[in-house]
């Protein structure tokens, strides 16, 4: 339905105006024409009268700047939404009736439904789709991408029915934003409804960072339906060489815990894979194993902790680092310009060092070559650490301004007593053993801070501010930056051993974990490369299409937009090369489709005007885990989820008339209207200034004839 709901007139200035100045006018032509010589007859002056009135008038009202707006009202006839997962889970068991059955069901409610019905598919990405075409051959299931697909309609919505397992297996689960949609869902459950016995592993547990020649700690957590008492064997392997097997005897609880000592041997990215034995009443094997990918560091980080004094910062600071096993911690204290305690071949040790600590450095002996030395290496990508204990000379500090995460504005003399608030609670620096790391933090002992005005970089991410006698302020007292290969830390305070000595949970270690969390961070560098690719995920099923997504960079670190980079992708059996193309702002992206199972390396290499820019290098696996086929009991719980969410409703698929009646009974009261509006600027319309001219031309005419001066 179609039709004009508004009508209105607004003016750019105050409506009393218009109406003082129409009566002005009004009386002006009234006298104009109460006395005429020679004297007319009293219709020709009302005439006359009428004409000028109208003429002023318009002009008058034209110079308020009238706007004139018509708003139309259109309805917007409402559709139902159905979604119905292509995945091969759905049909797992009984491929042809179970691929009927829905495809009947689909048929019957599109015929039922009131109104209009659009069909999609969804699997790795929403289609639009007919009943002839499901052939339920996807291999993952990407429920966000539905609920996205819905948000982005611009329509009348009545009613949504999603035919799923409620396996997530690609993307994330979209539960958090259901609220936000205006129409019901009506879910109807597919796949396997019974509770077999299966046994499967249902996650690892590991660290993110790995070093080599130190033992980690590996978690399995395994998983069991019906099976308990039953004996396994998990086996780990890292890439394909066994590193040890357990016995086990599955729990009764249903969950049971097994811990692998790992050693790496090799820095790298590793691919992690834990198998387990089958059993003869499992009826799901595909769930059987595992992989993971961790990246694994070289160990032994050489951290350079340079001073230009002796202090308690230096000495807590240096004995906390040497705690780490992995960290090989050097001190070098500067004595005098050209004189330093713990080595004398300083320039050396900034070379040969991974991290650069600069504790109260530089002070006012420290020669300008020296801080120049240690400007050009951090320029290189030599992460930096910098605490601002007593001794700092301001002046020369400002030689370093470039590479700090913070601005020196003004400098004072004075000093101010602080403890931090912390603002960024989600820091991966901050982690402590404590059950309340947060509080710990913001409880910590007062330190003392120069008064000299620091401000934060605009890309320098502020973990904790300072508080003054107890007060919050906007004052920064730990910062960290990240600015393409660089990466840097600052604590703007010194006196900062207090923090290990004085606070309030003997058996927290915060200060120690603190240090030990900075240099992983700092030393995270293999992202900071002018070229990185990398595939979206480290596990594809067989057929699903592989995605590379990529960046480039110059030596400035400014994105590249026409870069040529070629990637090389070997398995045992093959070799692809597949060439990467811009989306802008010097990010890149590819694809291959390969039908071949195994793993798979590659290597990436940029160049830009023939010049290279650096390469890069990766892993993936394809069709060793079927992820559409590690769980297939349906996920009822999903599925009532998003219908109660909702106001729908889970309906079974052999009760398709209760989910016509109810969508019907709905569909007419289901009101949506598209507005739109039109606006008439009438003081720059040429006709209404062509009828002013029109109105005075006829005055004028009738005037002349009668005689008028």
């Amino acid at each position: 339905m179609f039709g004009i709901d508004n009508i209105s007139v607004s003016l750019s200035y105050n409506l009393f105006f218009l109406i003082i100045g129409i009566i002005i006018l009004l009386a002006y032509s009234f006298y104009s024409y109460k006395y005429t010589i020679p004297n007319i007859s009293k219709s020709l002056k009302i005439f006359l009268f009428l004409l000028r009135a109208l003429a002023l008038v318009l002009i008058f009202f034209l110079i308020f700047e009238p706007l004139f707006s018509i708003k139309f009202k259109n309805e917007i006839k409402p559709v139902n939404l159905i979604f119905v997962d292509n995945s091969n889970s759905i049909v797992y068991k009984d491929s042809a009736k179970t691929s009927d059955k829905v495809k009947d069901f689909i048929s019957s409610i599109e015929s039922g439904f009131n109104g209009s019905t659009k069909l999609y598919s969804f699997g790795k990405e929403v289609k639009l789709n007919e009943v002839k075409n499901l052939n339920f051959n996807e291999h993952v299931t990407n429920l966000n991408d539905v609920i996205q697909n819905i948000k982005n309609q611009n329509t009348n919505i009545s009613s949504i029915t999603i035919i799923s397992d409620g396996i997530i297996t690609d993307g994330i689960n979209p539960i958090n934003s259901l609220d936000k949609l205006d129409a019901p869902i009506y879910t109807i459950p597919l796949g396997d409804s019974s509770t077999h016995k299966d046994v499967f592993i249902e996650k690892l547990n590991t660290n993110e960072y790995l070093y080599t020649g130190k033992k980690s700690n590996i978690e399995v957590v395994i998983n069991n339906n019906k099976l308990q008492n039953q004996p396994v064997t998990i086996s780990f392997y890292d890439d394909l060489s066994l590193v040890s097997s357990q016995n086990i005897t599955l729990s009764q609880s249903g969950i049971d815990k097994v811990s692998f000592e790992y050693l790496p041997k090799f820095a790298g990215e590793r691919k992690l894979s834990f198998s387990l034995s089958k059993l003869k009443e499992d009826k799901n094997l595909f769930n059987n194993k595992l992989i993971s990918y961790v990246k694994v560091l070289d160990s032994k980080l050489k951290v350079l902790v340079l001073s230009a004094s002796a202090s308690p910062d230096v000495s807590f600071i240096v004995n906390s680092l040497k705690l780490d096993s992995n960290f090989d911690t050097k001190l070098v204290q500067q004595i005098s310009e050209n004189e330093f305690l713990g080595g004398n071949n300083v320039y050396k040790s900034i070379d040969s060092c991974n991290i650069i600590f600069l504790v109260g450095f530089p002070s006012r002996v420290t020669s300008k070559e020296l801080i120049t030395k240690v400007s050009s290496a951090i320029e290189k990508g030599k992460p930096l650490f910098i605490i601002l204990s007593d001794g700092v000379d301001f002046g020369k500090l400002k030689l370093l301004e470039n590479n700090l995460p913070f601005i020196i504005k003004k400098e004072t003399t004075g000093k101010l007593l602080v403890q931090p608030n912390i603002i960024n609670q989600n820091s991966p620096l901050l982690a402590n053993n404590s059950t309340k790391p947060i509080e710990i933090w913001n409880n910590l002992p007062p330190v003392y801070r120069t008064a000299s005005e620091l401000i934060s970089k605009p890309e320098s991410e502020i973990i904790a501010k300072s508080k003054v006698q107890n007060i919050p302020s906007e004052i920064p007292l730990i910062l960290s930056r990240t600015v393409g290969k660089n990466r840097s830390i600052a604590i703007l305070s010194g006196d900062i051993w207090k923090w290990k000595l004085q606070i309030s949970d003997k058996t927290c270690e915060l200060f120690d974990r603190f240090f030990s969390s900075s240099v992983k961070w700092l030393n995270v560098q293999y992202d900071q490369k002018q070229l990185n690719v990398k595939t979206i995920k480290k596990i594809f099923a067989l057929g699903e299409t592989v995605e590379f997504i990529g960046s480039a960079y110059d030596n400035a670190f400014n994105p590249i937009e026409d870069a040529e980079i070629e990637i090389k992708v070997k398995s045992d059996k093959n070799n692809y090369q597949v060439l990467m193309q811009s989306v802008g702002n010097g990010l890149y992206e590819a694809e291959l489709q390969t039908n071949s199972a195994g793993n798979y390396m590659f290597e990436a290499f940029g160049k830009i005007n023939n010049l290279s820019i650096g390469k890069d290098n990766g892993r993936f696996s394809v069709g060793e885990l079927n992820i559409e086929k590690i769980n297939l009991q349906q996920n009822t719980n999903l599925l009532l989820s998003y219908a109660g969410l909702t106001n729908g409703k889970m309906i079974t698929i052999n009760n398709s008339r209760e989910l016509i009646n109810i969508v019907n009974g709905k569909y007419n009261k289901v009101k949506k209207y598209l507005y739109t509006s039109d606006e008439i600027k009438l003081w720059s319309e040429e006709i209404i200034l062509i009828f002013i001219i029109l109105i005075f031309t006829i005055e004028w005419f009738f005037r002349k004839k009668a005689g008028l001066l």
